[in-house]
């Protein structure tokens, strides 16, 4: 059985109004498991789900985390907006969008990526293979945003800064 799309976004739309209030992005994954834990236990969450899915609660919680909460971190990193703000640029030099990893081009031929520091990978290489037929600028910038487990030290951002470096790519980790 599945969950009809009216109920899917009104649940969607209650976690993450819970996930704004709570500042989700900067939890580390122990207190959002807890979350999680807490989810499949409310009955106007995992109560609900239950009834359509007929689950347990490993797989309650696995919907939630994978279908319900799973786009919220990037819904905020999609926001050129934010980027803009972040450059101190603005939209009027957005020449060009890109999708996967998330893009633009400006109007004075630089390129941005941004994306989630776990996929910094996908994110630097996508902004080196755009720009592979330009001439490499060092304003050619790649935000990664929730830099808070994995890479919020020093030590662990060093790998991703010196790859970025001998591409030519300037790294900016939001927050800071």
């Amino acid at each position: 059985m599945t969950v009809p799309k009216d109920i899917k976004k009104a649940l969607k739309n209650r976690l993450w109004s819970i996930a704004q209030d709570i500042g989700w992005e900067g939890l580390p994954n122990t207190q959002k498991a807890n979350y999680y834990n807490n989810w499949v236990k409310d009955p106007l969450v995992g109560g609900v789900l239950n009834e359509y899915l007929g689950a347990d609660g490993s797989q309650i919680r696995y919907y939630i985390k994978d279908s319900l909460m799973k786009g919220y971190v990037t819904s905020g990193i999609t926001n050129i907006e934010q980027v803009l703000r972040i450059l101190k640029r603005d939209a009027k030099e957005v020449v060009k969008k890109y999708d996967y990893p998330k893009g633009i081009e400006l109007s004075d031929g630089n390129t941005v990526c941004w994306g989630s520091a776990n996929n910094w990978k996908s994110v630097l290489l996508s902004l080196f293979e755009r720009t592979i037929d330009k001439v490499v600028r060092k304003s050619n910038v790649v935000i990664l945003f929730q830099a808070f487990d994995g890479y919020n030290t020093k030590k662990s951002q060093l790998v991703v800064e010196e790859a970025a470096k001998r591409m030519g790519i300037k790294i900016i980790w939001y927050p800071t």
